[in-house]
């Protein structure tokens, strides 16, 4: 990966945190400069442009929408420990509950060890075994970080006889394939990814083209990338 052979790459290092730990990520992009590149994740790389989507505005968006259109009050929420978005997600579920002054309600915390079967499947035996999602009698939304995590839920509570979204609504992350193929249709957040990539691309043709100039940070704003789409919460 180096001239003449490619002209610069289009990185989303953080899409190997399951892989390597962080300052090896770094070190393994940091080895291919001088070529430009632009990331399109959340990691900072010395020398490397960067496309950032305001994820806890993503959040903010998902959880008012919740609140103010669908009533609800009672929230579960159940990500993984594998990535720092998937943190900083949760921090600012928790931010949300407070400013809508609700109550995160004791033992609806759940971050599995990995967004496995099996460790998902623990997190959510260990959320039924403290509430009745029958009916949404005590929980009304489970919130995740994920369309994977949501789709998994989906299909695992199923099992355990607990249907989606008549008994308890689901939320997504991101708008993946998963979200596509679940059992019930999945409410998500569209982060618009055709659109990142077009904007990634342009920024590295400048990076490209006009390689003496400093490298940027670019946000995508609000209203480029966000969106509730496949609503189930009824």
């Amino acid at each position: 990966m180096k001239p003449p052979f490619i002209d610069g790459l289009v990185i989303w290092a953080s899409s190997l945190w399951e892989f390597l730990k962080e300052p090896e990520i770094i070190q393994l992009f940091s080895s291919l400069s001088p070529l430009p590149m632009v990331d399109i994740g959340h990691m900072d790389i010395p020398g490397v442009s960067m496309l950032r989507i305001n994820t806890n505005t993503a959040i903010e968006f998902l959880m008012e929408h919740l609140i103010k259109v669908h009533n609800y009050k009672r929230f579960a929420f159940i990500g993984a420990n594998v990535s720092e978005p998937h943190k900083r997600r949760l921090l600012t579920y928790q931010k949300e509950l407070k400013k809508y002054g609700l109550k995160e309600l004791d033992n609806s915390v759940y971050m599995a060890k990995s967004m496995s079967s099996k460790h998902l499947a623990e997190v959510v035996d260990e959320l039924l075994s403290n509430y009745n999602l029958s009916n949404k009698e005590e929980i009304d939304a489970i919130v995740t970080t994920t369309d994977v995590i949501a789709t998994e839920v989906i299909e695992l509570l199923s099992q355990k006889g607990i249907s989606v979204p008549k008994d308890v609504a689901i939320t997504g992350f991101n708008n993946w394939y998963e979200g596509i193929i679940a059992r019930s249709p999945l409410t998500t957040i569209d982060l618009s990814y055709f659109k990142r990539g077009y904007a990634a691309v342009e920024l590295l043709i400048d990076r490209i083209v006009f390689p003496e100039e400093e490298v940027k940070t670019k946000e995508v704003s609000k209203d480029q990338y966000l969106g509730i789409i496949k609503i189930n919460v009824v």
